[in-house]
């Protein structure tokens, strides 16, 4: 409770009667110097903030591209030129809509085709590019946590 405690604030109307154990205001100031790319990914995650989409979409893109050439994976899937564009929209939607993409049938929907092309052609690509961001979400986590865990070690609230 970092700022929480220094501005004296109350959190006896918290619904359980738990006090939270950070504020908003200590998980922002635990963000900075985080890069850009990191922030935004915590941020579309966490904050649900839309405004991060179309960064992030440039940004999966761009390494998705990179990995299908490093990986030598098929410019066309099914007739589809533009798939490697199509996961990375999915992986966004799935982030946005997780509770709609806990059907299994729903990706290849998604993406025209059968489950056998999905599974032999497609999964393990999406696999790789929603890997890439999970990683991106799991770095400003960790940024975040060291700051924080810092901070309360040097008890900067007293």
């Amino acid at each position: 409770m970092l700022l929480a405690t220094a501005q004296g604030l109350e959190f006896s109307d918290v619904p359980g009667g738990d006090r939270p154990e950070w504020t908003i205001e200590d998980l922002g100031m635990a963000l900075r110097g985080l890069d850009t790319l990191y922030f935004k990914a915590f941020s579309y995650r966490w904050a649900a903030d839309d405004s991060c989409e179309n960064y992030l979409r440039g940004k999966l893109r761009y390494e998705a591209y990179k990995m299908g050439v490093r990986e030598k994976w098929p410019r066309e899937i099914a007739g589809n030129k533009g798939y490697v564009t199509d996961l990375v929209d999915m992986c966004l939607q799935e982030e946005r809509h997780p509770h709609v993409f806990r059907v299994s049938v729903l990706w290849p929907a998604l993406m025209g085709v059968d489950l056998p092309v999905w599974q032999k052609g497609l999964s393990s690509k999406y696999e790789c590019i929603r890997m890439l961001y999970e990683a991106w979400v799991s770095i400003a986590h960790h940024h975040m946590m060291e700051l924080l865990l810092e901070c309360e070690e040097l008890d900067l609230t007293a």
